[in-house]
């Protein structure tokens, strides 16, 4: 059986992911403003910004696999987070 991540781990990786989820947004809506919403720019930003949410959301939901006693949504979602 393959070990699963720690608890640190998990919340090293939601740091990561949230931080990772911000600075594409910011340059997804920076490419939409320099070369519009329907440039090749934007669109692949904008699909690596929804790529990112989908993998916190699948790590949000593999932590709680992992410790349901001592997961939080917090973990991959912090309350200062605009998502």
């Amino acid at each position: 059986m393959k070990q699963k991540l720690t608890l640190e781990q998990h919340r090293e990786i939601g740091t990561e992911l949230k931080r990772i989820r911000e600075y594409l947004m910011h340059v997804s809506i920076l490419a939409a403003k320099s070369y519009g919403v329907a440039s090749k720019a934007h669109r692949r930003l904008d699909r690596a910004y929804i790529s990112t949410d989908k993998a916190r959301s699948t790590m949000d939901s593999q932590c709680f696999n992992d410790y349901p006693a001592d997961a939080t949504p917090q973990i991959y979602y912090p309350p200062n987070d605009r998502s």
